[in-house]
């Protein structure tokens, strides 16, 4: 699905808001699997939620950093395959000093990243209509706390469906279809019912 609906992708067809919501909820009627991610906590915030956040982060980078840290090592101009699109930044292949220092910037992004999340990050807490039967459903949606990709601490999910489940994202607002272009509301997944634990995006 995430193919199908991604417009960037050179020389996919440019769906419109109705095509791509009739197409997710295609998805979702036969899906046996699902991911989403919310675009705050749905629950009362815990300390240990940011820290297994933060934890998890500093542990994918400290991962890519080990993997650049091998790679810059263990690169040589005659052996070594590089990517095309590698290549293509070098305008060819790099010498061991040109690889070398590229690795070097990547680690102190990586690093720069770490420390910056650490400074810079947003919670944001709405459970306000969230009862203790909605909480469950919100729950049997397996939700990890995490920052992801942003700096903003959310939670994703990543569940099997069942029929609750599937009526449950079948009857939000994907049940409507866009008003208008940039109808963001009813577009790209974005899911807002109270069935549906407020606002997701598949």
């Amino acid at each position: 699905m995430e193919f199908c609906l991604d417009a960037n992708r050179e020389g996919d067809v440019q769906l419109t808001p109705k095509e791509r919501n009739i197409l997710i909820r295609y998805c979702l009627s036969v899906a046996t699997r699902a991911k989403c991610s919310t675009r705050e906590l749905l629950r009362p915030f815990k300390q240990k939620y940011l820290k297994a956040a933060y934890d998890e982060l500093r542990k994918e980078n400290i991962e890519r950093i080990r993997q650049y840290e091998r790679a810059m090592q263990e690169y040589d101009p005659e052996t070594t395959e590089l990517p095309q699109w590698m290549l293509g930044y070098f305008e060819g292949v790099p010498t061991k000093e040109m690889y070398s220092d590229y690795c070097r910037r990547v680690i102190k992004q990586e690093k720069d990243v770490l420390r910056d999340r650490k400074r810079n990050y947003t919670i944001r807490v709405n459970y306000s209509f969230i009862g203790r039967k909605l909480l469950a459903f919100h729950n049997s949606l397996c939700p990890r706390v995490t920052f992801g990709y942003s700096g903003r601490l959310h939670e994703e999910c990543d569940f099997a469906f069942d029929e609750e489940k599937r009526e449950a994202f079948l009857n939000s607002s994907l049940a409507e279809l866009p008003q208008y272009q940039d109808d963001w509301i009813h577009d790209w997944g974005n899911v807002h019912s109270a069935a549906c634990t407020s606002s997701m995006r598949i």
